[in-house]
């Protein structure tokens, strides 16, 4: 198979870290752990086959983006008239992510993800309402953003939003096993190779069925 071959069938899934720790690492990413222990900085990339399509997954650290919004709400020169530190922390989120020039943003979306990964801590989230935005600009299906947080099935308790009014389209337990289990599952990678809405539901459908009947990914329906 030629390389050119490889970069037509191939689904892009970034994995955003914002706790580099290695409970918070998938088991795909182990031989990478003394990445995250003293490269906090680097981003790092593995490749999965799911039957005749590569999955790329790029985990990318989002601790700069939180060091940097933090500094922002600490001016209090800068929001004097907003005194509740998560309503600072997320207006400077907002403010920094919608910059043009923003790195982070920027790398994602060189990346063209199918799916993005991740909890939802006030810098994730504010990710995940940025693709939102976007979306409803351009009307793009893709990329999907799944949470995989320990509030499964409940609001967060920085914003007390729910996943969805969030701008999460997936919510997983959050279960590191059930994660590799589920970037190795054929019909889902398919739906998102193909960008097809029905097979997406199927996945998700046959998915929930027989791999995780008890703590079942959510997703609204319809998308």
């Amino acid at each position: 198979m030629t390389e050119a071959t490889l970069t037509r069938k191939q689904v892009q899934v970034i994995f955003m870290i914002g706790d580099i720790n290695k409970r918070n690492i998938p088991l795909v990413f182990q031989p990478f752990e003394q990445h995250f222990e003293y490269a906090a900085e680097q981003d790092v990339t593995i490749e999965l086959k799911a039957a005749d399509i590569h999955v790329r997954i790029t985990a990318m650290n989002v601790e700069p983006l939180a060091r940097l919004a933090h500094d922002w709400a600490q001016n209090r020169e800068w929001m004097p008239h907003i005194k509740d530190p998560i309503q600072r922390m997320q207006i400077a989120l907002h403010l920094i992510i919608q910059q043009p020039d923003n790195s982070l943003m920027e790398a994602i979306t060189i990346l063209q993800p199918h799916l993005i990964v991740m909890g939802q801590t006030p810098p994730l989230e504010a990710i995940a309402e940025e693709f939102v935005r976007r979306r409803n600009i351009t009307h793009n299906f893709l990329p999907l953003v799944m949470r995989f947080s320990s509030f499964y099935g409940q609001k967060s308790v920085y914003s007390g939003k729910s996943a969805v009014n969030a701008g999460y389209y997936l919510d997983m337990e959050k279960s590191l096993f059930l994660l590799e289990e589920f970037m190795y599952f054929d019909p889902f990678i398919r739906a998102l190779y193909d960008e097809n809405y029905a097979a997406y539901h199927s996945a998700l459908f046959q998915f929930n069925a027989y791999h995780n009947p008890r703590l079942p990914i959510l997703y609204p329906d319809p998308i």
